[in-house]
């Protein structure tokens, strides 16, 4: 639910707000070398210390020299330890 709704000008809005929040669900994985590694499913939000650890652990030691690591704009994926790592 959003936290803004519509009123009359110069009158306070009053409204209930259901407190009802819907659950997140990531879905990442990576494919390397034609083959997917560690998917996983996450009910949560993914955050940067979640992805270095990943990254860390199972990209980085799947790559060779030479492979591209395709990235969206995500902030997680921006991290100065990510950079390091890749």
């Amino acid at each position: 639910m959003q936290n803004r709704g519509w009123g009359r000008k110069a009158k306070k809005l009053a409204a209930k707000k259901s407190g009802n929040y819907y659950q997140r669900t990531n879905i990442r994985a990576e494919y390397v070398n034609h083959k997917s590694i560690a998917p996983m499913v996450l009910n949560d939000f993914f955050h940067t210390k979640l992805f270095e650890a990943c990254g860390s652990q199972l990209l980085v030691k799947e790559l060779k020299l030479g492979q591209i690591v395709i990235m969206d704009n995500s902030a997680f994926h921006r991290s100065q330890k990510t950079k390091e790592l890749l």
